[in-house]
């Protein structure tokens, strides 16, 4: 398989990310237009990675005086193992990028809860969320111990993939078409800000995006399946290519005599079906076409009937 037909496939153009006001650890980010369903499955997938697949750091076991086994209670200390599990679970910790494992040592004498930032100091590990409570000890009592941290990302999987087809294309094509198509739309989230060419450009054929570009632009609105009226209140204005077209504003058309809101949708319509917005703005130069400003996803709709 060496080509990905994209044409008449509604695409995304950039990742928008709006970040947080009260919360600098956590960001919204949107995609959009996509396909119906695309949604789901774009989003679910790439909720399980980021569950499943961010390589991080934690307490994997633990050693703490007079604890013998797990179900048991600490003389003089107000928790019982389970819940300090539970607390050695909570902890955050970031291990430095050239270390794998490290052991932290805990030691404390007096009554009072204990913290994470009661932990010794490690120059290869650093605790998010130092006030995290480990246990509690209720006189005053030496007791110490070591926890044991390292990286990774849990178990390991495999995947296993029967696929019949009605013969019409080889299973191991349908697979890599997929495939393909996932990664097309989640390569937005790659390089956020970084606009894509148009739709429809073959997979793998490095150069031929700024060339399958200049050719939509350049399409005559003669012949991109637009009705008569709105072809000709279009030409009206000098509007006589896509190019000309997508460089309009969804509320400057409707400027634009005797294109109504019928007309907009159906001009709409054609724009999610070539990969194109609204108030798009290019520069082209002797090597390359540059897309300046990737404009607005169509929001109109086109209506039943013909086009005003």
């Amino acid at each position: 398989m060496t080509t990905l037909d994209l044409t008449g496939l509604v695409r995304p153009h950039l990742v928008e990310m709006t970040k947080r006001e009260d919360n600098a650890n956590a960001a919204e980010f949107r995609l959009q237009p996509l396909e119906r369903g695309y949604g789901y499955t774009l989003g679910n997938s790439l909720r399980r990675m980021l569950l499943s697949s961010l390589r991080g750091a934690a307490v994997w076991a633990f050693r703490l005086d007079g604890v013998v086994h797990e179900h048991q209670t600490i003389p003089g200390v107000v928790e019982d193992v389970h819940q300090i599990i539970q607390r050695l679970k909570a902890l955050t910790l970031v291990l430095a990028a050239d270390v794998d494992e490290a052991v932290l040592h805990i030691k404390h004498d007096k009554a009072g809860p204990v913290y994470a930032r009661d932990i010794d100091a490690h120059s290869a590990v650093t605790i998010v969320n130092p006030d995290q409570l480990l246990f509690t000890v209720q006189d005053d009592r030496e007791i110490g111990g070591e926890l044991y941290v390292n990286k990774g990302r849990g178990y390991v999987e495999g995947l296993t993939l029967t696929v019949e087809t009605n013969g019409t294309i080889s299973p191991e094509d349908a697979v890599a078409y997929a495939a393909a198509l996932a990664q097309e739309h989640f390569r937005f989230f790659v390089d956020f800000g970084k606009v894509p060419m148009v739709a429809a450009q073959p997979a793998g054929n490095g150069g031929a995006a700024t060339g399958r570009l200049r050719e939509v632009l350049a399409r005559s609105i003669d012949d991109v399946g637009l009705s008569v009226r709105s072809v000709n209140s279009l030409k009206n204005s000098n509007i006589r290519t896509l190019g000309d077209l997508v460089q309009y504003r969804e509320e400057d058309l409707l400027k634009v005599k005797n294109v109504g809101e019928k007309a907009l949708g159906e001009i709409a319509e054609l724009l999610r079906r070539e990969g194109l917005n609204f108030g798009m703005k290019f520069e082209e130069t002797d090597t390359e076409w540059k897309v300046l400003d990737p404009g607005m996803p169509p929001q109109a709709q086109a209506s039943e009937g013909e086009a005003e």
